[in-house]
C-alpha cells in the first residue's frame, strides 16, 4: 500500500476495524447459571439475583447517570453486540467486563475467582459459541489468587476467539509488577496471550476513599480514576522489570486515552537517569521498552482545539504502531470510528491510520 497523507475518506475505505475495548454489560442473574456453589445461591439471594447488597459491585449509576440525565445503551446479548458492530462498521471486537472490573476490591478471593470463571463460561457459551463472528474475548481473570488464575488462563486458552487476558487495574494490591503475579505471567507466556489492563471508577471510589471524600462529583473522580489507575499499573510493571521477565508479553492498557502516555513515559526516563540503581531490572529506557512491549487504546480520546497538538501527543509514544481504535461502546462517552478518523486524516499517513484501526490489533491479539 502507498502511504498517503489523509486520504481515508470514511471508514468504509479501512482495511480492517477493530474496536479493542467493547463492553458487556453483563448482570448479576446472566452469571448465577454459570457461578459454582455456594456463591449462585448467595449471589441470587435477591428476587432475581439483580439486588445483591454487596460493596464489591458499587452502585454509582445513580452519579454516571446523573440522576437519569444521561442515558446510554445496555449490551448483554449477541444481538446488542453485532448491531453495535453494524452500526459503527465494525469487523472484530474484543469483549471486555463492566461488573467484573471491581474483582481487585473483593475481600473474598474464591468468590472474586468463581465471578471471574462464571463471567468467562457466559462469554464463551453466549457470545463466542453462539455469536456470529468478529467476536473476540479477552479472559478476565481475578488477582486475588494468581495460582488459581494462571489455572484459568491453562483452562480456556485454547479456545480460537480467546486472544487476551484481563485483570481490571484499578485497586490491585500490591500493583501488577509485584512477582507475587508471576503465576499468571507464566500462563500468559505459555500460551501466547497478551495481557489487557482496564480501570473502573466504582473501584476507585472503594480503592482510595480518602480521594474519592476529597472529590465532590462523579465528573472529579471520572476524570483521575481511570489515567491514575493505568500510571500505576504501568510504573510498577517497568519498576519491578515486567519487560526483561517477560519480554514476549504484550500489555494494552484500555480507556485512559493517551494524554497521560507520553507525561508518564518521559517522566521515567527523567527518573531512570537519576535513580537507576533503584530499577536494577532495566538494561534500558523506560520509553524504549514502552514503545515496544506495551499498547493503549484510543478512548476517551484527547480533543484539543488544535488536532495537531493531537498529532504531536500520539507521536511522541509511537502510537502510529502501538495505538489501537476503541469505542468504549455503550458507555456514554463512547468514541466512533468516525470521530477519531476526522481526527487523525490529515495528520496521519495512511498506512498509520490503517494501524490504528485494525492493524496493530490483529497483530497484538493474532486476529485473521
Amino acid at each position: 500500500m502507498t502511504s498517503q497523507r489523509g486520504t481515508t475518506g470514511s471508514v468504509a475505505d479501512l482495511d480492517l476495524v477493530v474496536d479493542a475495548d467493547a463492553h458487556l454489560s453483563e448482570r448479576a442473574e446472566q452469571l448465577i447459571p454459570y457461578l459454582e456453589e455456594p456463591y449462585a445461591s448467595l449471589f441470587g439471594a435477591g428476587e432475581d439475583g439483580a439486588n445483591v447488597a454487596t460493596p464489591s459491585y458499587p452502585k454509582d449509576e445513580l452519579f454516571r447517570s446523573l440522576g437519569g440525565k444521561v442515558q446510554w445503551a445496555e449490551v448483554d446479548s449477541a444481538a446488542d453486540e453485532r448491531e453495535a458492530m453494524d452500526r459503527f462498521g465494525i469487523d472484530y471486537v474484543l469483549l471486555t467486563p463492566t461488573l467484573n472490573l471491581y474483582l481487585p476490591i473483593f475481600s473474598d478471593e474464591r468468590f472474586a475467582h468463581a465471578l471471574a470463571k462464571a463471567y468467562n463460561d457466559f462469554v464463551v457459551s453466549e457470545f463466542l459459541e453462539d455469536g456470529p463472528d468478529g467476536f473476540k474475548a479477552a479472559l478476565t481473570l481475578s488477582p486475588l489468587a494468581p495460582r488459581k488464575a494462571a489455572k484459568e488462563v491453562k483452562r480456556l486458552a485454547d479456545h480460537p476467539d480467546v486472544v487476551a487476558a484481563l485483570i481490571g487495574s484499578t485497586g490491585v494490591f500490591p500493583p501488577l509488577g509485584d512477582r507475587r503475579y508471576d503465576p499468571i505471567y507464566d500462563a500468559l507466556d505459555d500460551h501466547d496471550l497478551p495481557l489487557v489492563l482496564h480501570g473502573a471508577t466504582g473501584s476507585f471510589i472503594s480503592a482510595h476513599p480518602f480521594i474519592k471524600r476529597g472529590l465532590k462529583s462523579y465528573w472529579e473522580l471520572h476524570i483521575v480514576s481511570h489515567p491514575f489507575s493505568q500510571m500505576i499499573q504501568l510504573t510498577s510493571l517497568i519498576g519491578q522489570g515486567f519487560p526483561e521477565r517477560y519480554p514476549d508479553i504484550p500489555v494494552v492498557f484500555q480507556e485512559a486515552g493517551v494524554g497521560w502516555i507520553p507525561y508518564t513515559m518521559y517522566r521515567m526516563n527523567n527518573e531512570y537517569g537519576k535513580r537507576r540503581s533503584e530499577v536494577p531490572l532495566l538494561e534500558r529506557k523506560p520509553s524504549e521498552y514502552i514503545k515496544e512491549q506495551f499498547y493503549f487504546t484510543s478512548q476517551p480520546m484527547a480533543e484539543p482545539e488544535d488536532p495537531e497538538h493531537l498529532a504531536w501527543m500520539i507521536r511522541m509514544f509511537d502510537g502510529s504502531e502501538n495505538l489501537m481504535f476503541s469505542t468504549d461502546y455503550p458507555h456514554y462517552d463512547f468514541d466512533t470510528p468516525d470521530e477519531l478518523l476526522g481526527m487523525l486524516r490529515g495528520h496521519f499517513e495512511e498506512s498509520e491510520i490503517e494501524n490504528v484501526f485494525g492493524g496493530t490489533a490483529a497483530r497484538v491479539f493474532d486476529l485473521p
